[in-house]
């Protein structure tokens, strides 16, 4: 048998580890954030029988970053039995709690209830289960942006809403994805990497694109393999493509869909990737990588405020 170490630490810094996600703290006027990192060791492994990579002192570890004082602190570390790699991490805000998740089964699943203002630990998954009435957690999964389904200890299925702490036994019935007047993206049906901004009624952004009578394009300007980030019926945040091109610039730009106008454009560093996420405040908004690392933009202005990033 043979190893080979692999290196834990890509993000720069007192943040150690893999990110995985981040959130805004609640109610922190100067863009503080929490910070979701796989710490575990991981290494590659050979045998005469199988071989891959596994990690040992299998952890994740939770951080407050004050972008004042330019710190990171580690609030809590949560742990996994060896060769229980936790790289399926998420961070969800629900109604008084900061939910940590692993997605998996057994001894993979992770589920941590912490206050969302100090992160001190609130609740566990075992605390979790009985909590709903669950004989016991069997495997998480996730559905953005902030149900978890999975499998009870008796074989039942269960779902619980994080942000509103809706549950059931079996799945909960949905909620209305859009308001009653959305913004979307609709793609020309001609020339389907170019896209229009519009704003749909009456039956959201599904209905908007069988029938153009129940849309209206508010942006004059056609946005290029255009994706929605975030949208509250007045704003919009778009990431988009300078042009159709190998060396294209991805752009994130948000729109005041009221005027018809961009407010402004920003270009993300390339370490974000284009697989972006975003969560916006009334003061800032938060761009996340998968596994890559957050920035964070003034939303007035698009000019960063912080960042945490591979390439720090």
């Amino acid at each position: 048998m043979w190893w080979l170490l692999l290196a834990s630490c890509t993000l720069p810094g007192q943040v150690g580890g893999r990110f995985q996600d981040a959130l805004p703290v609640p109610g922190d006027a100067s863009g503080a954030a929490w910070i979701l990192t796989d710490d575990s060791f991981y290494y590659y492994y050979e045998t005469n029988t199988e071989h891959g990579t596994t990690c040992r002192w299998c952890k994740q570890r939770v951080y407050r970053y004050d972008p004042t004082a330019r710190e990171a602190r580690l609030v809590t570390t949560l742990h996994f039995p060896d060769r229980t790699a936790p790289n399926i991490g998420a961070l969800v805000l629900g109604q008084d709690t900061l939910w940590v998740l692993n997605e998996g089964s057994f001894e993979y699943a992770g589920l941590t209830g912490l206050d969302p203002v100090t992160g001190a630990v609130k609740v566990d998954i075992t605390a979790f289960a009985a909590a709903h009435g669950l004989a016991g957690v069997a495997s998480v999964g996730f559905d953005p942006p902030s149900r978890i389904n999975g499998e009870t200890s008796d074989g039942q299925r269960y779902e619980v809403d994080l942000s509103t702490g809706d549950q059931a036994i079996g799945r909960l019935p949905r909620s209305q994805e859009q308001p009653e007047s959305a913004l979307c993206i609709a793609a020309d049906p001609d020339a389907s990497k170019r896209g229009n901004l519009i704003r749909a009624t009456g039956g959201g952004c599904g209905t908007a694109r069988k029938a153009e009578s129940l849309s209206t394009v508010v942006l004059p300007s056609v946005l290029l393999e255009a994706e929605l980030l975030w949208q509250d019926g007045h704003f919009a945040l778009v990431q988009h493509v300078n042009a159709i091109a190998p060396d294209a610039v991805t752009l994130v730009s948000l729109i005041n869909a009221d005027a018809g106008a961009f407010v402004w454009g920003a270009t993300p560093e390339a370490a974000l990737g284009r697989d972006l996420q975003a969560t916006v405040t009334d003061t800032y908004v938060f761009l996340e990588g998968r596994r890559a690392g957050v920035l964070v933009l003034d939303r007035a202005s698009g000019e960063e405020h912080w960042r945490v990033l591979p390439d720090g």
